[in-house]
Parts: C-alpha cells; structure tokens; sequence
C-alpha cells in the first residue's frame, strides 16, 4: 500500500452496478489508499443510493489540485451517472 497517499473510505447504502462501483473504486485508487467499498443496507425510502466518502486529509485549497487533479471532473460525472 502507498503510505504517501491519504486514505479514504467508502460506504454505499443500497446498491451500485458493477461498472459503477468498479469505476468509483478505480478513479478512488489512483489517489487514495483505499480498500473496497463496504455496502450496507439503506434505510431511508425516498433514496435509492448514497455514497459516503470519507478523506482522511484537511480540508485546504489544494486538496482537488493536488489530490484529485482532473480526475475530480470524472468523480463528479460518475456521482450523476449514479443518482
């Protein structure tokens, strides 16, 4: 494992497709130590899935510059594709 990278967890309530949660957990580890997404059961109704991402690095300026570079765009277009 990379100690160089932060660490980040996921947690899915409900249910991803397989493309989706291989694509999270790709786009995820090219930046993050990461181990694979935990699913537990939603307990809300009204939603059909949430997404829970835990970065364990401070909030600051440079954090979706220097972490997420471009890859912050194709985050943001998987969380579309998802809801």
């Amino acid at each position: 494992m990379d100690s160089g990278k932060p660490a980040a967890e996921v947690v899915i309530e409900g249910e991803l497709s397989p493309f989706e949660h291989e694509a999270l957990y790709k786009l995820l580890k090219k930046h993050f130590r990461l181990e694979q997404p935990v699913y537990s059961e939603i307990l809300d109704e009204e939603i059909g899935t949430r997404v829970n991402l835990t970065f364990h690095h401070p909030y600051e300026r440079g954090f979706f510059v220097d972490i997420f570079r471009e890859d912050w765009r194709g985050l943001k277009e998987l969380f579309k594709q998802i809801r």
